[in-house]
């Protein structure tokens, strides 16, 4: 089907085509008959002014020379102005444009320059505010270094405090049970308890009045009720019915040295830090 309407559309464009070429052929014709007769009524009226437009013909030729060689010699005038205004033009342009790249450039260098400047202000605050942080964190490192060593230094210090005292209380039991086991392990029969004579000195006299007698009184004028401080005196003889008792250690103090008054259980307190047997 396309292949017919493309045969019936060449046919057709040949046809149209072949209508032209005779259209132009015939006005082809026309147009030569009619030059035909214009050449023939030329050939006569030629013949006719022949002479007198030879003359006419040689001047008109003369003065149109004269006239193209002054179109010329202009038209070259105009063609070396305009080239000369163009190069102008283009110098001037050429210059301005080189002006206005030197004028970017230079801006384009305060712009770096302004923003190189910026970034090491920046970096410079940067710097001086990280430095100032490092400063404060150090100091702070320090303080609770500081605070540290300082809770760690009294730490130990109350903990050797308290060992000590702890070492001092269990040395001070240990001492007292050693003396109160030693005076257990005594034979009973070594000192014999009697009541004290008007005469002699109670055993928990003070240290002021040296006693004579060892015997221990519990009536109401015991020592141990009336004095802050418990003496034992050991330098005095004792005869008694079954021994003789030589305590030579000088005096025993009972309680803590430097106690104001002896505690009120005495077994468990009793210390011999002052003096001891020997």
């Amino acid at each position: 089907m396309q292949k017919e309407a493309k045969e019936k559309e060449r046919k057709e464009r040949q046809e149209r085509e072949k209508r032209k070429r005779e259209e132009k052929e015939r006005e082809e014709r026309e147009e030569k008959e009619r030059q035909k007769k214009r050449r023939e009524e030329n050939e006569r009226e030629k013949k006719e002014r022949e002479e007198e437009q030879e003359k006419k013909r040689k001047e008109e030729e003369q003065e149109k020379k004269r006239k193209e060689e002054e179109e010329r010699e202009q038209k070259q005038r105009e063609e070396k102005e305009r080239q000369q205004k163009e190069r102008e033009m283009k110098e001037r342009e050429e210059k301005e444009r080189e002006e206005r790249e030197e004028k970017e450039r230079q801006k384009k260098r305060m712009e770096e320059n302004e923003r190189e400047k910026k970034e090491r202000e920046e970096e410079q605050e940067k710097k001086r505010k990280e430095e100032e942080q490092e400063k404060k964190r150090k100091k702070e490192e320090e303080r609770d270094q500081k605070l540290r060593e300082e809770k760690e230094k009294q730490q130990k210090e109350r903990e050797l405090r308290e060992r000590e005292e702890k070492d001092r209380q269990e040395r001070e039991k240990k001492e007292t049970e050693d003396k109160m086991r030693a005076l257990k392990e005594r034979p009973s029969n070594t000192v014999r308890r009697r009541q004290p004579s008007p005469t002699s000195p109670s055993l928990f006299s003070p240290i002021s009045s040296p006693p004579s007698s060892t015997s221990v009184t519990n009536g109401p004028t015991d020592p141990v009720r009336r004095s802050p401080h418990l003496y034992i005196p050991t330098t005095a003889h004792h005869q008694t019915s079954s021994a003789t008792l030589q305590l030579n250690v000088g005096y025993i103090q009972l309680g803590r040295c430097g106690s104001p008054a002896l505690p009120p259980r005495l077994p468990d307190r009793i210390s011999a830090s002052c003096g001891g047997f020997w």
